[in-house]
């Protein structure tokens, strides 16, 4: 083989290579396109959503969306309520973010107590989330049961 044959041969390969990428984008978006839009229902949808689905680049699954109504729904009855999610559901990247979005008020502020190990992803993915939406703070308090209570916590 001579040179010219090898460069044609590679140029084919990255002509290819490129080909494909170009069917994996557009697989993508024919998938984002058809996804079933969870913040609406019936004629209806929640602008709230829509607009945490825009700023995050990213679509709303079912069981997230009745995850966040489910909890603001008991928030509002003052009734408790605990979820259990898998790892991987969106607790800290989505319906987290969500709940403190939609409950938290100038009376009243959301705490989130979450593993030392994911403090610093939870506060990261917080504070992207509600700076980005609404201009909420997200403020870190490190406390622990060793820690003494005086009237200077107050």
């Amino acid at each position: 083989r001579n040179d010219n044959q090898e460069d044609a041969g590679r140029g084919f390969a990255v002509a290819q290579e490129r080909a494909w990428a170009i069917v994996d984008a557009a697989e993508r978006a024919a998938r984002d396109l058809s996804a079933e839009q969870h913040c609406v229902t019936g004629a209806e949808y929640d602008p709230r959503l829509l607009c945490f689905e825009f700023v995050s680049r990213l679509a709303l699954r079912g069981k997230q969306v009745r995850t966040v109504r489910a909890m603001l729904q008991a928030l509002g009855s003052e009734q408790p309520l605990v979820h259990q999610m898998l790892m991987g559901e969106g607790k800290t990247t989505v319906v987290t973010p969500l709940v403190v979005l939609f409950a938290a008020t100038a009376e009243r502020a959301c705490v989130v107590c979450c593993p030392a190990a994911i403090l610093e992803f939870t506060c990261e993915v917080l504070r992207h989330r509600l700076l980005a939406a609404l201009a909420r703070p997200v403020m870190v308090f490190n406390f622990s049961r060793a820690t003494e209570v005086s009237e200077d916590l107050y």
